[in-house]
């Protein structure tokens, strides 16, 4: 039993390295543009900038959450309940599992007309620094684990960031980060005018949902509290 631990342990953190090392240029490349504030409504702060990347934009989001380090990590993996919060997602599955801190799932958005509706399926990995109590999850677009659909276009790339850093007031502060191509015909530009507005309604939705009873009283195994003033 002790060797099996340890070999999870072991594989978990190889996949959590690679995981970094293919986020990682990305997000080295983004930081040569300054970063705009494009909204701020409802205690939100969203920014944006230019990814060198490709023509879209990248985006980035703080704000505080008044929930636990668990009851924040237990929601964002509650996949099935994706739809109550993530914007125009209509589905959303677990696709293979490793624990609670990795997993491969699958998500479909709705898109207008004249657009076609958009899928992927993203790798992710969610750990602690053991010192800080800080929570990373990390997100990238995986192949060949899901058939493509006809009549929907499947995202071709995507890479988003959570951080929630634990403060002494009890409260967390949260920063994500996202860069994503939709694929298809959707012109960079319109993209671009439009990218606030599903992120700012998740994220209002995200700071509800992990108020909710059926989060309120987990505790992970893998999710350590910060000691607060409280």
């Amino acid at each position: 039993m002790q060797v099996q631990t340890k070999n999870k342990k072991f594989y978990l953190f190889i996949a959590l390295l690679l995981l970094i090392l293919l986020t990682f240029p990305v997000f080295s490349k983004a930081q040569k543009g300054d970063w705009k504030l494009k909204k701020e409504k409802d205690g939100i702060e969203i920014y944006t900038k230019n990814c060198t990347a490709n023509n879209l934009k990248e985006i980035k989001i703080i704000t505080i959450l008044e929930a636990s380090l668990s009851s924040i990590t237990a929601a964002l993996s509650d996949i099935d309940a994706y739809p109550e919060w993530v914007y125009k997602c209509i589905g959303s599955k677990s696709l293979y599992a490793v624990g609670g801190q990795e997993t491969y799932f699958y998500t479909e958005t709705n898109l207008p007309w004249p657009f076609q509706n958009r899928d992927l399926v993203l790798h992710n990995i969610t750990f602690q620094d053991p010192e800080t109590k800080t929570v990373f999850s990390s997100s990238v677009t995986a192949e060949g684990i899901e058939p493509e659909k006809d009549g929907i276009v499947r995202v071709p790339y995507l890479v988003s960031k959570w951080v929630f850093t634990p403060l002494k007031d009890g409260t967390v502060h949260l920063n994500y980060y996202l860069n994503s191509d939709p694929g298809g015909s959707i012109p960079d530009w319109l993209v671009n005018m439009a990218i606030d507005q599903g992120p700012f309604q998740t994220m209002k939705k995200f700071k509800e949902l992990v108020k909710k009873e059926k989060y309120k009283n987990v505790q992970l195994p893998y999710i350590q509290e910060l000691e607060t003033n409280r």
